[in-house]
């Protein structure tokens, strides 16, 4: 239930509100600088927490504590101060994340999650079995379709609508 469901990522969507809230009004000023770097070390933390409890041959996901550490510890203490420095602060990963092709590939995201699982990838899969080439061509394959479908069907959608 805790992987699936809106009960067990219902902490993620709370975290993400409360960040929304927190900044909505562009009042909210940082007096410790440095929620980027905590919030990578809260994401290391969590993923070493994971792998020392380990189960079988995944990630110590499937335990109770993994669970915990999965749906609270990274949300709260991974996850939000990561993104708070991220919108706030001028870093090295905000610079680079900030790139145009980093931007490029994060609009064209949502098209790479619906291909990438299908007929793109069972096709790819039969000209090499190499999964960077397969990760590579998938992103390829997101961006023409994010820069000549959902993009100018979403222009069209604004445009009739709103």
């Amino acid at each position: 239930m805790l992987d699936f469901t809106f009960f067990g990522r219902v902490t993620e969507f709370f975290v993400g509100i409360a960040l929304a809230l927190l900044l909505r009004n562009n009042k909210f000023e940082l007096k410790f600088k440095g929620f980027t770097y905590l919030g990578i070390f809260g994401i290391i933390l969590s993923i070493c927490a994971l792998v020392s409890l380990k189960v079988g041959t995944g990630f110590g996901v499937d335990s109770t504590f993994g669970k915990v550490i999965n749906t609270f510890f990274l949300p709260v203490f991974g996850i939000a101060p990561l993104f708070l420095g991220l919108i706030k602060e001028k870093t090295f990963l905000q610079k680079f994340f900030s790139t145009k092709i980093i931007l490029l590939l994060g609009k064209s995201s949502y098209i790479f999650y619906l291909i990438h699982l299908g007929i793109f990838v069972t096709i790819l899969n039969k000209i090499s079995s190499n999964q960077l080439f397969v990760f590579i061509s998938l992103n390829v394959i997101s961006v023409v379709l994010y820069r000549y479908l959902e993009s100018p069907i979403n222009k069209i959608i604004r445009k009739n609508v709103i």
